[in-house]
């Protein structure tokens, strides 16, 4: 029998960019069984965009009144779904085109699977790859077992919003996403879900991760402390219950550089030489596993290059303007 896919879509004013996300959906080479759509309140036209694609994709919509909260949003639309899976993507987050056809084969062969893990494609404002987020979990298709994705998982989340095929069943037996956690919520979810049992990793990328300003989860007018103790919230329950001294020390470390990635991010001075000093106590080994468990060192890549792209773009921006003044 086919498998029935759900996609749960939260939006807000996303007509920037939801096209492109639902033509993403209509492009499948495999049907999605459904598409769930819920307006928080959308101001611009993402009303007519939705409306569009209503005779083009098995579309579902919601609209709320707003209320700026995405986790609240996507829990609702997960609510609604009634596919055997379900996926939850951002309204700038892309499936490319054979996803559902590739998933659904591995289902056929793994029908017992709670959750499907891929990496994803980093793409900027205008869809120009960036790079490839992936998860440290090797090159190969294979089982993964919860013990392993928990000792990795909660030194630091490697999982983009748009790369998990999760079955409902596991869904409404884990429960949905905390809707006090903005930053945080899918990092609590994923932990949740790999203690119901063994994942399957493919380990080509399926979707892209948008990366830009004006992300749904960055929360304008919070503090550094408000970041930090969306992941202490998360991390620091289960550290003691299940990871050994040297994941303790690993994910002791990583909160240490999300802290100093924050002071990057809000423009504030940080002890930079404290934290290397920090890092060259870990031990040599256990450098390569930071890099592998935080993926840091593509999340920061695709950053840089975004940076270059913006630098060059403006740059070029200047230089038509004044090759058109000198014109007239």
């Amino acid at each position: 029998m086919p498998v029935k896919i759900s996609a749960v879509i939260p939006t807000h004013n996303g007509s920037l960019f939801l096209e492109e996300t639902l033509n993403g959906l209509l492009l499948q080479t495999s049907p999605v069984h459904e598409v769930i759509i819920v307006d928080d309140g959308s101001t611009d036209n993402t009303s007519q965009i939705i409306e569009h694609f209503t005779t083009k994709l098995p579309i579902k919509a919601f609209y709320r009144t707003h209320c700026g909260n995405w986790v609240s949003n996507t829990n609702f639309g997960l609510a609604q779904a009634v596919g055997d899976y379900v996926s939850i993507l951002h309204q700038d987050d892309v499936w490319l085109p054979d996803r559902i056809k590739i998933l659904t084969d591995i289902l056929h062969a793994h029908p017992a699977t709670n959750m499907i893990l891929h990496p994803s494609m980093f793409i900027d404002m205008n869809g120009k790859r960036l790079g490839i987020w992936r998860c440290p979990f090797g090159r190969k298709q294979r089982a993964i077992e919860s013990a392993e994705i928990l000792d990795k998982l909660i030194v630091q989340n490697f999982i983009s919003m748009p790369a998990p095929l999760i079955s409902r069943q596991a869904l409404e037996k884990n429960g949905g996403l905390d809707e006090e956690l903005w930053f945080t919520a899918d990092w609590k979810l994923w932990l949740g879900l790999a203690r119901l049992g063994k994942w399957i990793y493919h380990p080509v990328p399926l979707t892209c991760f948008r990366v830009h300003e004006n992300s749904q989860t960055i929360q304008g007018g919070q503090s550094i402390e408000c970041y930090a103790e969306q992941i202490r919230r998360v991390q620091h329950p289960l550290l003691d219950t299940f990871a050994s001294r040297k994941i303790r020390a690993l994910a002791t470390f990583n909160t240490e550089v999300n802290q100093a990635l924050l002071h990057v991010l809000f423009s504030l001075p940080y002890p930079w030489v404290r934290l290397l000093l920090r890092f060259i106590k870990l031990r040599p080994t256990a450098w390569l596993d930071f890099f592998s468990f935080s993926r840091l060192h593509e999340r920061l890549i695709a950053r840089l290059r975004l940076r270059k792209n913006l630098i060059r773009t403006r740059r070029s921006m200047i230089e038509s303007g004044d090759s058109l003044s000198r014109d007239q």
